[in-house]
């Protein structure tokens, strides 16, 4: 739990390097309060869920025309705009936000999924990452002009396969409350909600 005062001295230093906001992750009950006489606001909560089956059995109804391939740089307009009809301003990532993505585990996983059959098209794109023994998908987003045809099943089964040959034992990831869609895909596909949710925090380093 943070104090007052290691929070000026954090403050002092996010300031000094051009932050202008600091983000805090909390996974305490009964905290808000305290946070708030810290002077940070609640900014959004988030389901945690686990999958330790890293076999899925759920059916694939990819199309044909699909197909998965490891993501270039030159993909990375495509991914922004998909990632940005996906995810609300605060959520939505930019070339920096992706490139953390990929260095937060000691091993990651990038992959777009692509309409062969209209000039490579780019429907989606995945981010998965190992170490430790467990694996984290850490984004995932699909235009949604092409949802529900099984490119995201798609996009995770790839990203299990793939954590399996690592022999992860488990699979985390993390999607906000209110994104009812998100939930229900993650369920269906096995993984189990977790009692303890994350809070997440924010206040000015000024």
């Amino acid at each position: 739990m943070l104090s007052s005062f290691p929070l000026t001295q954090i403050k002092r230093a996010a300031s000094s390097l051009g932050y202008d906001n600091l983000l805090w992750q909390a996974t305490e009950e009964l905290t808000e309060t305290a946070y708030r006489d810290l002077g940070f606001i609640l900014r959004d909560r988030l389901h945690v869920l686990v999958a330790w089956d890293l076999k899925l059995t759920k059916k694939q109804n990819l199309i044909n025309r699909f197909t998965i391939r490891r993501a270039r740089s030159t993909d990375i307009d495509a991914v922004l705009e998909i990632d940005h009809m996906c995810f609300e301003p605060f959520w939505q990532l930019d070339p920096q936000g992706i490139e953390e993505a990929m260095l937060a585990t000691p091993r990651s996983r990038y992959r777009v999924i692509v309409d062969k059959t209209n000039y490579g098209t780019i429907l989606g794109y995945s981010i998965f990452g190992q170490g430790a023994g467990s694996g984290y998908l850490q984004r995932i987003a699909v235009s949604p002009y092409h949802q529900r045809n099984g490119a995201a099943t798609s996009l995770i089964t790839d990203g299990f396969t793939w954590l399996r040959r690592w022999r992860c034992q488990k699979v985390s990831v993390n999607t906000q409350v209110t994104n009812e869609n998100a939930l229900a895909l993650y369920l269906e596909l096995g993984f189990k909600l977790q009692r303890q949710g994350l809070s997440l925090y924010q206040c000015s380093s000024s």
